[in-house]
C-alpha cells in the first residue's frame, strides 16, 4: 500500500529539508513573532539528549494526558507519516491537517525564509495552541542551545543520556555536547537529567551558573530500580524522598526504565499524581524503538521481528544489552546514514546477531549504499548474507533465513530510524512513507 499523494504545502515544507539548517533563534523567533507567539499560550516541557528524548517524549506527554492536562507532543523525526510528529492528546496529526497547517505558514515562513525545522517548530505551536492545548512536551531536535525549540521557554526541562553524536556541530567530548544540551535549562526552572559521569558534571556546572535547580536519577535521595521481564517488557521502582511507585511498561531494554523514570520524575515535578503516572507508563508508545510487531503479511513466514532505530554506538550497546537479555541472536537487516559512526554500532552489535542483511533506506539520499554497509558489517567480522537495494528484500530473505534455521532469535530491523520507519507500514499493510528523508 502507498500513502497518498501530499498535497502542495506540505510538498512545499519538506522541499525545504534540502536546505539543511541553520544555528540560532533569530530565525524561529522572528517567524513566531509574525504567527502572534502561539507559544505563549501553553506551559513548555524540553526535552534533550543524545538517546532515550523521544522515547521520554512520548513517556511524559502520555503521563500529563492520564492526568486529564490537554497535552500536545512534538518529536522529530518522524518515523513514516509527518503528523506523527505533531500530536494532540494522544492523535497525530491528519495528512488533512497537517497540509492545511502548512499552507497557513507558508507566507510567513517564505517571508522570513525559516528552515525546514524553524518552520516545522512554528507550525506545530501554532496547531497545540489552536488546539487549546494546556502543556505542550517538545523533544529538541539536535544539541539544545541553538535548536528551534529553544525559542519556547520550558516550564521545566529533561535531559537524558548523553554520548558522542552530531560531532560536526556539538562538539567532540561528551562534556561539550553536554554543554550543547544544557542550553535548554532556565533560572528558576526545574530540570532532571539520566546523565552520567563527564556529562552529568558539565550540566551541573552549567546549572549552577544559570541558578537552575538541576537534580539527577542518580542522587542520592532518588531511587530508580529497573528489572526486566524479558519479552513482557520492564517494572520499574522509582522514588524520591521516600515517596514512589512501581511503574510496568511493555517497553524492552534496562534504559528504557531510565527514560520511563526519568519522565516520571518530570509529571511528578508538574503536579501529576502517582495513579496518572502508573497509567501512562503502562499506555505509552513508541513505535520503532525496540518495538516488537506481528507482521500483518501472510507471504511472509510468523518469526520474531524487532524493530529498532539505533542509529549510534551508544544506542547500539544499548540494543545489544536487550539483545543480551533476551538470550536473542537475530538476524540483523541494517542501513545507515553516511553520517553516522557504522563501524562503531557495528562493533557494538557484532556479538548478538547471527549475520547481516545489508541494505538502504530508499528515501533517504544522506543513506550509505547497501555493499558499503556490507563492507562495514565484514571488517567487523559479521557474516554478510547479501545486500539489497530494496530493504523490503531485506527483510523478507532475514525472516525467511530465521524461519529456516528454527530459530526463536527472529529478526531485528536495526541502524536507521528511516530505514524503519520505511519497512515498518509495509510489514503492517499501512500506508507507505512519501518524501524523502534529510532532516
Amino acid at each position: 500500500m502507498t500513502a497518498s499523494a501530499p498535497g502542495p504545502a506540505t510538498r512545499w515544507l519538506f522541499a525545504r529539508q534540502r536546505f539543511g539548517i541553520t544555528p540560532g533563534l533569530d530565525g524561529v523567533r522572528a517567524l513566531l513573532a509574525r504567527l502572534g507567539n502561539p507559544e505563549a499560550r501553553f506551559d513548555a516541557v524540553l526535552v534533550a539528549g543524545t538517546n532515550g528524548k523521544g522515547a521520554t517524549t512520548a513517556a511524559l506527554a502520555e503521563m500529563l494526558r492520564q492526568a486529564g492536562v490537554r497535552t500536545g507532543r512534538f518529536v522529530s523525526p518522524h518515523l513514516s507519516e509527518p503528523g506523527e510528529r505533531v500530536v494532540v492528546d494522544g492523535v497525530p496529526m491528519s495528512p488533512a491537517a497537517f497540509e492545511a497547517a502548512a499552507a497557513r505558514i507558508r507566507p510567513h515562513v517564505e517571508a522570513t525564509g525559516a528552515t525546514f525545522f524553524e518552520a516545522l517548530t512554528a507550525m506545530a505551536c501554532q496547531a497545540f495552541a489552536r488546539a487549546g492545548c494546556r502543556t505542550v512536551v517538545a523533544e529538541v531536535g539536535m544539541g539544545g542551545r541553538w535548536d528551534a525549540t529553544n525559542a519556547l521557554e520550558p516550564v521545566a526541562s529533561l535531559i537524558t543520556s548523553v554520548g558522542l553524536d552530531h560531532t560536526e556541530r556539538l562538539g567532540d567530548t561528551v562534556a561539550e555536547v553536554a554543554g550543547e544540551k544544557a542550553g535548554i535549562l532556565r533560572s528558576g526552572r526545574p530540570a532532571w537529567t539520566s546523565a552520567r559521569g563527564d556529562a552529568l558534571d558539565a550540566l551541573r556546572a552549567r546549572a549552577r551558573s544559570l541558578g537552575a535547580p538541576l537534580r539527577s536519577l542518580h542522587d542520592p535521595e532518588v531511587e530508580v530500580s529497573i528489572r526486566l521481564r524479558g519479552w513482557e517488557g520492564l517494572e520499574v521502582d522509582v522514588a524520591q524522598g521516600g515517596e514512589g511507585a512501581t511503574l510496568r511498561s511493555p517497553w524492552l531494554g534496562r534504559h528504557q526504565g531510565e527514560n520511563l523514570a526519568l519522565a516520571a520524575l518530570g509529571a511528578r515535578e508538574l503536579g501529576v499524581g502517582w495513579d496518572a503516572v502508573r497509567a501512562g507508563a503502562a499506555s505509552a508508545t513508541w513505535p520503532g524503538r525496540l518495538e516488537r510487531i506481528a507482521p500483518a503479511r501472510p507471504d511472509l513466514p510468523a518469526v520474531r521481528l524487532l524493530l529498532d532505530g539505533a542509529h549510534n554506538p551508544d544506542a547500539a550497546r544499548a540494543l545489544a544489552s536487550t539483545l543480551e537479555a533476551l538470550s536473542s541472536r537475530p538476524e540483523l537487516v541494517f542501513g545507515a546514514s553516511s553520517d553516522k559512526d557504522v563501524r562503531g554500532v557495528l562493533g557494538a552489535l557484532a556479538p548478538h546477531v547471527t549475520q547481516l542483511h545489508a541494505t538502504r533506506a530508499r528515501l533517504s539520499p544522506r543513506a550509505l549504499s547497501a555493499a558499503e554497509v556490507a563492507a562495514e558489517a565484514a571488517a567487523c567480522g559479521i557474516p554478510v548474507a547479501g545486500h539489497y537495494q530494496d530493504p523490503r528484500e531485506a527483510v523478507t530473505a532475514a525472516m525467511w533465513a530465521a524461519h529456516g534455521a528454527g530459530s526463536a532469535a527472529g529478526v531485528l530491523v536495526a541502524g536507521s530510524l528511516y530505514l524503519v520507519g520505511e519497512v515498518r507500514p509495509w510489514l503492517l499493510g499501512e500506508a507507505s512513507p512519501a518524501f524523502e528523508r534529510w532532516q
